[in-house]
């Protein structure tokens, strides 16, 4: 009988290795001159934010697997008393500029605290632009875009 040792071994270093491959992708507002940066209230990761109106639109992405293009993309809603609005409509539209091309619109899940979450696919490298619509529950509707690069 063999011992599974090795075995266990090789699973954890399999599982480093894709673990250090998921990084941020570095975010700025689009079209704006001032950026702010806020700390995730869940993870304490930076994201890239913007002031419109009287709320707060935080947006992060992090690629999870340069191979395939799997990517999390993430938006932080605070109202002006910088708390988490949880009863909004999400929906990014991911568009590379200098391609003039995109992906369809998606709808991002609310993940409680004002924080929105979806997972997506970023297969080509080159600057993105990420167009952000947040649909309120009173029926008005904000909207932020974001730039990272792959």
């Amino acid at each position: 009988m063999k011992p599974l040792y090795p075995l266990a071994i090789a699973a954890v270093a399999v599982c480093a290795a894709g673990v250090a491959f998921a990084s941020p992708l570095k975010v700025r507002t689009f079209g704006t001159k001032s950026q702010q940066v806020i700390m995730c209230p869940d993870c304490s990761a930076k994201l890239a934010c913007a002031k419109v109106g009287d709320y707060s639109i935080g947006f992060s992405a992090d690629l999870e697997s340069p191979k395939s293009g799997a990517a999390a993309v993430a938006v932080h809603v605070l109202d002006k008393g910088k708390k988490g609005v949880d009863d909004a409509a999400v929906v990014v539209t991911l568009t590379m500029p200098n391609h003039k091309h995109g992906k369809a619109p998606f709808t991002l899940k609310s993940a409680g605290h004002g924080r929105y979450a979806a997972a997506t696919k970023l297969v080509m490298p080159g600057a993105y632009q990420a167009d952000v619509a947040v649909t309120l529950a009173g029926g008005d509707t904000v909207k932020q875009s974001f730039s990272f690069t792959k």
